[in-house]
C-alpha cells in the first residue's frame, strides 16, 4: 500500500511540475482551459488507527461534497467512499484498518465546483471531530482562483476541499 501511494504521489508531483507553466500563464490560458485537466489518480487509500472513528468522520466530512460511503467489503476493516458515475458506483477514497500502522501526515485534496462546497466541507469536518488546519479562503499562492479549506482527520492527515474557480 505504501509503495502504491508513493508511486501515485510521484505521478502527481510530475503532473504538478508540468502544471507550473499553466499556473504561471493562468490569465493567458483562460479559466476554462486551465481547469480542463483530467485527474491521473484513480483511487487512493490508507490505513487508519481507529476504523470506526475514521469511518464516522469521513461519512460526515465528505457528505457536503456529494461523496458517500459506497462499500465496506471487509466490515469493520475497509471502506470505500465515492460517487455514482455513468458506469455505476465508483469508490475512489479508501480507508482501512488491517493491522498495519496508521498513515499520518498525508495530504488528500478533494476537488469541488463551488466555494460553498468548500465552506460546507470545512464546517462538517470540524463538527465531525476534525481539527481546523486552515479555514476556507483564497490561496492565491497556488493560483488566483484557488479556494480551499483544510482539516486534520483523527489520525492527523491533512484533508482539503478545493475549488479552482473562485475568481
Amino acid at each position: 500500500m505504501a509503495e502504491a501511494l508513493l508511486i501515485a504521489l510521484i505521478c502527481l508531483q510530475r503532473a504538478c511540475a508540468r502544471a507550473s507553466l499553466a499556473q504561471a500563464d493562468y490569465s493567458a490560458l483562460g479559466k476554462a482551459e486551465w481547469l480542463g485537466w483530467q485527474p491521473m489518480i484513480d483511487h487512493v487509500g490508507f490505513e487508519v488507527s481507529d476504523f470506526a472513528r475514521s469511518k464516522a468522520f469521513y461519512e460526515k466530512a465528505l457528505e457536503p461534497l456529494g461523496i458517500r460511503l459506497m462499500m465496506e467489503p471487509v466490515e469493520g476493516a475497509s471502506a470505500g467512499f465515492g460517487k455514482d458515475t455513468e458506469h455505476g458506483p465508483k469508490p475512489f477514497f479508501w480507508i482501512g484498518s488491517r493491522g498495519r500502522p496508521a498513515v499520518k501526515g498525508t495530504h488528500v485534496a478533494f476537488g469541488v465546483r463551488t466555494t460553498d462546497q468548500v465552506d460546507a466541507f470545512h464546517a462538517a469536518a470540524v463538527a465531525a471531530g476534525g481539527t481546523d488546519n486552515g479555514p476556507p479562503g483564497l490561496r492565491a499562492i497556488y493560483h488566483p482562483g484557488y479556494y480551499g479549506a483544510f482539516v486534520l482527520d483523527p489520525d492527523g492527515n491533512n484533508v482539503e476541499a478545493v475549488c479552482h474557480s473562485a475568481v
